[in-house]
């Protein structure tokens, strides 16, 4: 660190002015503008790397919310959940499970024994129809649970991905095939 930097950040930072501190205390806080400085510029870059991953969260239609087998402990829900399925942040904090609550039809809550009995890194899926808490508006979720092992812990990573464009597809598709059987056997 240059002369002139260390004395302008020690006249910032402490009020003292450099001609007036000991010499032989000059490396000393030089070391310490360093360790600050360093420590700063990565504070800086996690906050960068939450900033992106949270826009990257926000701009798609796939919901995340990370969980630990130690009493279903919720460690992360994406903040687009409250826009997608209408739910406060809060509630899912609080009971990861009420994700399960907005499905239009009765859907099984799996318990603890159930999730440990998937494979770690492997994953169960379901296909059920969720109700905006807001707005009202139906939309196809497919859940995705992973099972990893991170820290000492087993973790769990619960995916809802938007599919109401591949059912509604689907369900033209098999309009589509009825009403060729059915001209077929007009003929």
């Amino acid at each position: 660190m240059e002369k002139a930097e260390l004395q302008v950040w020690l006249k910032d930072t402490t009020g003292f002015d450099f001609d007036d501190i000991p010499q032989e205390l000059v490396p000393v806080f030089q070391s310490l503008q360093d360790r600050i400085f360093h420590s700063e510029r990565k504070v800086k870059a996690l906050l960068r790397q939450k900033q992106l991953f949270t826009l990257l969260v926000n701009g798609t239609v796939d919901m995340f919310v990370m969980f630990s087998a130690k009493d279903y402990r919720v460690e992360y829900v994406s903040p687009n959940i409250e826009y997608l399925l209408g739910m406060v942040r809060d509630d899912i904090w609080n009971n990861v499970w009420s994700i399960y609550d907005t499905a239009v039809d009765e859907v099984h809550k799996p318990d603890m024994e159930e999730l440990m009995q998937i494979p770690l890194g492997g994953s169960v899926q379901s296909l059920n129809e969720h109700m905006n808490q807001r707005t009202g508006e139906r939309r196809w979720y497919r859940k995705t649970i992973y099972h990893f092992f991170l820290n000492h812990d087993h973790k769990f990573i619960l995916v809802i991905s938007d599919r109401t464009t591949e059912m509604e597809m689907q369900k033209q598709l098999e309009l589509s095939i009825e009403l060729t059987k059915s001209a077929n056997e007009a003929k």
